[in-house]
């Protein structure tokens, strides 16, 4: 792996907007780095004789130019089940005495009876 993608892959970046330095352009990222990614920044920075800071915008560049697998967002299962009812997400009368106890349930049913 190219020793500058690590480096940016390995970042944990933080954006504050009032670390903004200068014009918008300009803006200051803080990043937390596992000791490997350290050890890679600074020995990148020290070989090529560049700021560190040069060593992550040239890291970033690398990585945009790139074609990355886009991470998807995935929802475990929605649309998994099929309860057969048709307006269960919609139809309040469902969710009566959902969180009840059994004798709370016991109660709504008495009261249902009697109405």
């Amino acid at each position: 792996m190219d020793p500058v993608r690590a480096v940016v892959q390995n970042l944990n970046l933080y954006y504050n907007g009032h670390m903004k330095t200068g014009t918008p352009a300009n803006m200051t990222v803080q990043a937390r780095l596992d000791p490997e990614s350290r050890e890679a920044l600074v020995s990148l920075a020290s070989r090529l004789g560049i700021s560190h800071s040069e060593v992550v915008r040239a890291s970033l560049r690398s990585m945009a130019k790139q074609e990355l697998p886009v991470r998807t967002v995935k929802l475990v299962g929605i649309g998994a089940f099929d309860s057969g009812v048709e307006d269960l997400a919609t139809n309040k009368k469902y969710m009566e005495g959902f969180g009840f106890t059994r004798a709370q349930r016991a109660e709504l049913e008495r009261s249902r009876k009697t109405e």
